[in-house]
């Protein structure tokens, strides 16, 4: 008994830790995901939120990098509006806050953009983002 409990502890682990992580279940979650580990400055869990056949994953990886060596800002998520939705694909508009946390030369803004999303499996991630407005707040 005390061997089959040691071979199934672990494989237990294994399926509850891979049940929970079943990624962005909806379109919503993925981007107040983003903007959560934007703030938290996550690089890591910035990138699980990037679909990896996005044309600019690499580049966004770099670009992330050099955001949170230089500025120490906060995300948050104003307005979400599913424009089209299908399966596989999502086109979002959302309004982004971005304000500086701490004193440093940058400008506070909201942004108004649209991101496509598509699916990674069973999960949604940010496939490409087109910026419609950005407003520099006072």
């Amino acid at each position: 008994m005390k061997k089959l409990l040691i071979v199934l502890i672990p494989f237990v682990l294994i399926v509850i830790t891979t049940s929970c992580n079943s990624g962005y279940s909806t379109p919503e979650s993925v981007i107040y995901a983003n903007a959560k580990y934007m703030t938290e400055k996550n690089l890591e869990a910035v990138m699980e939120t990037i679909h990896p056949e996005s044309p600019v994953f690499e580049s966004t990886k770099k670009i992330v990098t050099q955001i949170f060596q230089q500025f120490d800002l906060s995300y948050k998520i104003e307005k979400i509006e599913i424009i089209e939705e299908n399966a596989d694909e999502a086109i979002v508009k959302f309004v982004q806050l971005t304000t500086k946390l701490t004193n440093f030369q940058f400008n506070n803004n909201r942004l108004t953009g649209v991101h496509t999303l598509r699916k990674d499996g069973n999960s949604w991630k940010i496939f490409s983002t087109r910026t419609e407005n950005l407003e520099y707040l006072q």
